[in-house]
Parts: C-alpha cells; structure tokens; sequence
C-alpha cells in the first residue's frame, strides 16, 4: 500500500508533462514556429524542454535546469515562443523540495536564463518574420517571469504551510507529553503522600 501511494505523484507528474506536451504541440505549434531550424533539430529542442518536466520529484534540479535551458533556446529560435509551462511546473516542486535559501537563487538563476532567452529573442532572425521584436520580447519575458515566479511562490506558500502545521502537530504533542508527565508527578505526589499517612 505505501508503494503505490509513494509512486502516484510520479505518475501525476507524467500526465502533467504529457498534458504540457500536448499543449506545446497542438496549441502553439511550437515547432512550425521554428522556420530557420531544421525540423530534425526543433522537435528534439521542443521535447527536452518539456518531458525532463517528468522527473521533477526524483531529480529536481535535473529537470529544472534542462527545461529552464531548452526553453530559452527555443524561445529564442522561436518566431512566436510559448510561455515556459514546463519550468513553471518544475518551479512550483522547487521550494518544497529544497531549503528556501537555495530555491530562492535557483528561481533567480531561472529567470536570468529565461531573461536570455528573450533578449536572444530580439537578435536571431526567424526567417519571413525577420527579427523579434523588443516589444514582443518584452511581453514574453513579462509573461514567463510572471508565471515561473507565481509558481515559485505557490509552492513556497505550500512549503510553510506544511511548516506550520509540522510546528503544530510538535506542539500538541509536546503539550500532550507534558499533561502526562505532569499527571505522573501528581499521582507519584499522591502515591507520596498516602504512604506517609499510612506510615504515621
């Protein structure tokens, strides 16, 4: 029973990258996008900006910095990028997972990559539709931060929720312990006292 329960997340994690996929796929057309690179190229680019999302539980930082990085390879080649739904999803695992500290510097690293990305944007020429914009980039850097960032701090808001409620679960069961320890030193008190009566 505790492994089936301990594999459900994993399996969560799967759908939601096939889900991810298919949303790269089919509604942004992600690689027709993609007109100077080589197909053979774009679609391995588009899945290793998306799938290593999969392995965010076991391998955290992994998935993080792959997607993180093929997502802003591909938002640079991209004549019209999509938002990085992938980094978002394994940006939200990032501050349960790890000590704040570190997470904080890992999303800070992420929307420096992602903030590349854009700029890269503005300078790769995307064939008929010449060169991004820096408007558009911009917009797309705006977006991507915003939702990597939202991710970031939900599952930060998670992260001290569960601290919260781990500090008052220790503190109910330390209040319990010391209900019984105090019952113990008044029935030992009593047991005390009735042998001095009885003694007398």
């Amino acid at each position: 029973m505790e492994t089936a329960l301990r594999f459900r997340p994993v399996k969560l994690d799967w759908a939601a990258t096939a889900a991810i996929a298919v949303l790269y796929g089919v509604l942004s057309g992600e690689l027709a996008q993609m007109p100077e690179v080589p197909r053979a190229l774009a679609l391995p680019l588009v899945a290793v900006s998306v799938l290593p999302a999969a392995i965010r539980r076991p391998r955290p930082y992994v998935a993080l910095g792959v997607t993180t990085v093929a997502s802003a390879v591909a938002m640079a080649l991209s004549a019209s990028p999509a938002v990085p739904l992938a980094v978002a999803f394994v940006m939200y695992l990032v501050p349960v997972r790890v000590p704040r500290r570190e997470a904080l510097w890992l999303l800070a690293g992420t929307l420096a990559v992602l903030g590349a990305g854009a700029a890269a944007f503005t300078a790769v020429s995307h064939g008929a539709h010449g060169h991004g914009g820096s408007r558009d980039a911009l917009l797309l850097l705006a977006e991507s931060w915003l939702l990597v960032a939202g991710s970031w701090v939900a599952g930060d808001m998670v992260r001290q929720r569960r601290a919260d409620a781990a500090l008052r679960q220790e503190l109910a069961e330390r209040a319990i312990r010391e209900e019984l320890a105090e019952a113990r030193r008044a029935a030992t008190a009593t047991r005390v006292q009735i042998a001095r009566e009885l003694h007398d």
